[in-house]
């Protein structure tokens, strides 16, 4: 490279920072919602689900979809479930449940 060339720095590290930004916020909202447990009761539908936690339709959406891909909750044909590891540790009542320590960040 010579001396008049510039290279654009990558994004990588700012991309990285900003995917555990939103993961981080996800789960930490689905925990305060309660959602695991919600769902283990019970209100598998979105609807359900949204009048349980009290909160619209459209945000209750966008997060129970967006917990989807993180390995949390499962979706098929409007329906939504549990993972095993949501089931074991976010559900309020198991002996291994454990929100409450990641609640206190």
């Amino acid at each position: 490279m010579n001396s008049n060339e510039t290279t654009t720095p990558s994004l990588d590290v700012i991309d990285e920072l900003d995917g555990w930004g939103l993961k981080y916020t996800v789960v930490r909202l689905a925990l305060e919602l309660d959602i695991f447990t919600t769902i283990a009761t019970g209100h598998r539908t979105l609807e359900e689900i949204a009048a349980a936690v009290c909160a619209s339709k459209r945000g209750a959406r966008i997060l129970l979809d967006a917990l989807c891909p993180l390995g949390f909750l499962r979706k098929s044909q409007g329906v939504y479930s549990l993972t095993p590891t949501a089931e074991a540790f976010l559900v309020r009542g198991k002996p291994t449940y454990c929100v409450d320590l990641y609640l206190t960040f």
